[in-house]
């Protein structure tokens, strides 16, 4: 009787703690623009999944873990799951990153030179109206 106590606790501890939640949400622009194939990275599992077109996500997790947000051309953002954030989406918005470009240093002006059309040229024109 015990065994069977003990093997039944047993197993609801090892479900209880092995289950997994899933933890959805929205990826936006700070324009309120849908964006989509952002990276969405469960740090603890190493989870990778993509946003789909409007924007949308789903991966597996649980409170406590933490998400990074990865698309190219925005600042990378981190969530930490809350139990909040597992009954509910996740809003996240990403800022797009500054670019630097190279410095560009003017040495010499263009200078164009200007021909006389040599007359051969003239008189072909005037044949050809």
């Amino acid at each position: 009787m015990k065994i069977k106590l003990f093997f039944i606790l047993f197993t609801v501890f090892f479900i209880n703690i092995s289950a997994q939640d899933y933890i959805f949400g929205k990826i936006t622009s700070e324009d309120n623009n849908e964006i989509r194939d952002v990276t969405v990275i469960n740090i603890r599992t190493d989870e990778r999944v993509l946003s789909n077109r409007d924007g949308h996500f789903m991966i597996s997790g649980r409170a406590g873990d933490e998400l990074r947000f990865i698309k190219t051309g925005y600042e990378r953002a981190n969530k930490k799951v809350t139990r909040e954030n597992i009954s509910s989406s996740i809003n996240v918005i990403l800022v797009r990153a500054a670019e630097l470009i190279a410095e560009v240093e003017i040495k010499k002006i263009l200078q164009v030179i200007l021909k006389p059309i040599p007359k051969i040229l003239i008189l072909q024109e005037k044949s050809k109206s």
